[in-house]
């Protein structure tokens, strides 16, 4: 095995750089967002590459090069504060994701070559996985479970789609298709077992969308006769898919999301303005399935990074930094709230940061004076199995009811309540429920003739 050069620095988060509190108002729903960002790494030239994920335990993650010797480093927040492993390799990664066991798996398309890294806080390796004539070009890596897929493309005459599986430590590969276009930029995302794949050709002008599950290819073109810089895509939890891009009027840049739906893409312009935009991303929240998109704006005097969030058919943006922003990146944990990561340049003294704007939505946990009175313990939280839901109160002898809210403050009755194992503690099971009780997050609701209480968990099925 190859010998690990990993040290660690632990940052706790020694000042909040930026702090914001603003609340958008909806038709019949109520979202407050708090946007906190903190500076957490700085050297020389912190680099122009950074990626954020969000952890299956909950933490978010960010990989990126220290340029000031091109290292690959890792961050993740743990007990309140920032952890930076130095990795020991010097490599610059198309994508990554963290397994269960917290393990990080990343894709690097090297141009003649295709490679797959693995990293922990023990351990961080490189290998090439696949090697050809021609060039490896925007690979993306998602998780089967813990295993790692990887696609890519290989330009060729013509140029192909490939797909990499990992089985029993050796590494498979497919021509899924061969690709009509020479493209420029790929996005990838794996959905139970069906693939799926955007690419667009800034030459071709057009973006292709493709699925595949086994050998079985799907096509279809999404967009043309625009100029197409780079895609994002994403799959609801109905399996459809939605892509962001940019098409240019007279370099008057327009953000552009397609949407398919009972085998329809529909369009919706996201933004409108003169200049440039980039580095933007969308995704899906598992709160409330509303798509969200980070993206910088350019113009003459410097950068806006801007978070975007669709609600009711209506776009609303928020501007969360603005200074020489090299890249960004953003995912959405199980709560709805969005991590986001950025850089920042300077000639004496760059800087790598982290933010995260908080949602609340109709429902709040209460934080009233009464809480010395009643307090509510929920554990595993999140849970996909069952909950143990404790509380206390002055009065042993007061009767006190149980309800179980959606996101919207509707009462959920889908929800086995178990007996109470004594006089303060009573089991919640999620198992066998119906569909309506799907991922996402969920607020429990103990209440007595004089005092109330409302905490949050959530369900990932």
């Amino acid at each position: 095995m190859r010998k690990n050069n990993k040290s660690k620095y632990k940052h706790t988060i020694s000042f909040i750089f930026y702090l914001m509190f603003i609340l958008v108002v909806f038709s019949g729903k109520g979202f407050a967002q708090s946007i906190e960002i903190t500076r957490i790494d700085s050297t020389e030239n912190v680099g122009s590459n950074c990626i954020l994920k969000i952890s299956p335990s909950g933490k978010p993650y960010i990989l990126y090069n220290d340029l000031s010797n091109y290292q690959l480093k890792y961050a993740v927040y743990i007990d309140e504060q920032w952890d930076i492993y130095e990795t020991g390799l010097y490599e610059q990664v198309n994508d990554f994701e963290v397994d269960s066991l917290d393990n990080l798996h990343c894709s690097k398309a090297a141009y003649t070559a295709l490679k797959y890294l693995f990293i922990n806080a023990d351990t961080a390796f490189s290998i090439v996985i696949d090697s050809a004539d021609g060039r490896y070009s925007d690979s993306e890596i998602e998780l089967d479970g813990n295993s790692p897929k990887i696609t890519c493309i290989h330009y060729l005459n013509p140029s192909y789609l490939l797909e990499f599986i990992k089985i029993n430590n050796e590494w498979e590969r497919d021509f899924v298709t061969f690709l009509p276009i020479a493209p420029t930029s790929l996005s990838y995302k794996l959905d139970g077992a069906i693939n799926h794949v955007s690419c667009s050709g800034g030459e071709d002008r057009v973006i292709m969308y493709y699925n595949w599950e086994s050998s079985s290819v799907f096509a279809d073109t999404v967009y043309r006769d625009s100029f197409a810089a780079t895609n994002s895509l994403d799959i609801s939890n109905n399996g459809n898919p939605i892509i962001s891009f940019n098409r240019d009027f007279s370099n008057d840049y327009e953000m552009v999301i397609a949407e398919k739906e009972n085998e329809q893409w529909n369009y919706d312009t996201l933004d409108n303005m003169a200049g440039y935009t980039f580095g933007f991303n969308i995704r899906y929240s598992p709160l409330d399935q509303e798509p969200y998109v980070i993206f910088i704006k350019h113009d003459n005097e410097c950068d806006t990074l801007y978070l975007g969030w669709r609600n009711s058919g209506e776009w609303s943006y928020l501007e969360a930094y603005s200074a020489d922003i090299g890249n960004c990146s953003f995912d959405i944990d199980a709560y709805g709230d969005v991590h986001f990561c950025f850089y920042v340049y300077d000639e004496e003294n760059s800087s790598l940061y982290y933010g995260i704007m908080r949602v609340n939505t109709a429902i709040d946990e209460d934080e009233s004076a009464k809480s010395d009175l009643l307090n509510i313990e929920i554990y595993p939280n999140p849970t996909n199995n069952t909950a143990l839901i404790s509380f206390t109160g002055l009065n042993t002898d007061m009767t006190y009811k149980v309800g179980i809210y959606d996101v919207l403050g509707r009462k959920v009755n889908g929800f086995k309540l178990g007996e109470f194992l004594s006089s303060r503690t009573i089991i919640i099971d999620v198992t066998g429920l119906s569909d309506e009780l799907k991922t996402g997050v969920y607020f429990i609701s103990i209440s007595s003739e004089s005092e109330s209480k409302t905490r949050k968990f959530t369900i990932i099925r």
